[in-house]
């Protein structure tokens, strides 16, 4: 599966917001009311995943020096993701995240993963 990625844009607010609060990991500082507060300490590089026209996932990041983080302006980061979302499913969008941070000259990600006592409350 080749996942389609969208850079996050604030005409996408809504749509972000209503897959995160409907999403099977919902987390409230993912709540873009909440990620914009301080939205001009960091430039933001938030990704939406696509398969055809269903959003399956988002990623909130920042970019800073040609590195990705996932969130600087967050105590964490990670995935947020449809209730479809399955492993195959993920190993794919991972896949296509590598080849999107290869296509625009990223040189690393530091990904800081959603707590596990939060992942098991789901």
């Amino acid at each position: 599966m080749k996942a389609i990625m969208v850079r996050y844009s604030s005409d996408k607010k809504q749509i972000w917001n209503d897959f995160n609060r409907s999403a099977k990991n919902p987390l409230f500082m993912f709540d873009r009311d909440y990620m914009d507060y301080h939205s001009d300490r960091f430039k933001d590089h938030s990704l939406m995943f696509y398969k055809e026209n269903t959003l399956i996932a988002i990623l909130p990041l920042n970019e800073k020096k040609g590195c990705l983080y996932s969130h600087g302006g967050l105590t964490y980061g990670g995935f947020i993701c449809g209730n479809d979302m399955k492993q195959s499913l993920m190993i794919a969008c991972m896949n296509d995240l590598v080849n999107y941070m290869q296509a625009e000259s990223f040189s690393q990600l530091i990904y800081k993963s959603i707590p596990y006592i939060l992942e098991a409350a789901v």
